[in-house]
């Protein structure tokens, strides 16, 4: 271990300043001056809090992986949605085999799939206003779901639009908004924004179109005041019908990271600015410092998430009082296991 924390060590001084790169953009240098010009047009100080009159639920899901000695994946994934003391429960277990370079694509799309039918199940009971989901809208409302080898998921990509299609309608039919919450994100969307609209020569242009630096890394590193990005609209088609997802980022505290914030509109709405304006003021007043971005989402993430105990203890214990196989891995040294 001591060699290869010397390995570590030398490898973060020797890419130290390509690494600070990737993270942070000197406001002096070349690429600071071109973003700090336009995001001075484009990012918006934070309003107050606004606390919503209307009622909320918020969703969220978890996975358990485990490998067995002959290939097969243990797949458990579940999903909550809770709102108010009421909780929509939705999960799924299998026990199959996935190929391996599908193994993370599937489960993160079994677990959004879980989301999906949780809510689903609330709209159904409930009059929900604002529905909040942890992650982002754009890579779940495509045409294009990426297919994975494995037992029988030649339809996974269609049983995943299903779900998501099904949810659209019951959230046209009860008239919730949709509102989605990621604090990662790759997005260069704003990126794009804030280049179409510099004066910077094309190759300069291009140059940066095609390179790494994420919205989120622009926000954090150039931003000097909390504040939120204007918003950004991306239109949709979904299985015949036209959406629109508009995206704006939220810097919540100079010394915390941003989130993205998709809320969905469905054909044929107006009235955006007045909307956005009701969720901007709902995001300001559900942060709750560095550990609590979204105090629902907060909340429903606790109680959904797989544990170390529950994994070892329950989960496991049942596998092998059940089938009468013994799993050495789950006692003891622990051998390597895939890790999702």
């Amino acid at each position: 271990m001591t060699n290869y924390y010397s390995d570590y060590i030398n490898y973060l001084k020797e890419n130290r300043e390509k690494i600070r790169e990737a993270l942070v953009i000197p406001a002096n240098s070349q690429r600071g001056e071109i973003y700090s010009r336009e995001i001075e047009k484009s990012f918006l100080p934070l309003p107050e809090g606004l606390k919503p009159d209307s009622i909320i639920s918020a969703t969220d899901g978890s996975e358990f992986v485990r490998e067995l000695y002959n290939g097969m994946k243990i797949i458990l994934t579940r999903a909550m949605t809770i709102s108010g003391q009421d909780e929509f429960l939705s999960s799924e277990v299998s026990i199959k085999v996935v190929n391996r370079y599908s193994l993370q694509t599937y489960v993160t799309r079994s677990m959004e799939i879980r989301e999906h039918e949780s809510l689903i199940k609330c709209l159904s009971e409930k009059n929900i206003g604002i529905a909040l989901l942890d992650g982002s809208a754009s890579g779940r409302i495509s045409e294009k779901i990426e297919r994975v080898e494995g037992d029988d998921l030649e339809k996974f990509p269609e049983q995943y639009m299903d779900t998501m299609e099904n949810l659209l309608k019951k959230a046209r039919e009860k008239k919730t908004r949709l509102v989605f919450i990621s604090k990662s994100s790759d997005s260069k969307v704003f990126k794009k924004e804030l280049l179409d609209g510099s004066d910077i020569d094309d190759s300069k242009r291009k140059k940066e179109y095609s390179n790494s630096v994420t919205d989120h890394t622009i926000i954090k590193s150039l931003a000097r005041f909390p504040g939120y990005t204007v918003p950004i609209i991306n239109e949709r088609n979904f299985r015949g019908e036209n959406l629109r997802i508009v995206t704006t980022h939220f810097l919540p505290a100079l010394n915390d990271t941003p989130m993205r914030v998709d809320t969905v509109f469905m054909a044929g709405e107006g009235n955006i600015d007045d909307v956005l304006t009701k969720i901007v003021g709902m995001v300001v007043w559900a942060y709750s410092g560095l550990k609590v971005h979204n105090v629902w989402l907060s909340d429903v993430d606790r109680r959904i998430k797989f544990t170390r105990e529950e994994s070892e203890d329950v989960l496991m214990k049942a596998f092998e009082k059940e089938t009468g196989v013994i799993m050495p891995e789950t006692r003891g040294e622990r051998r390597a296991r895939i890790r999702i």
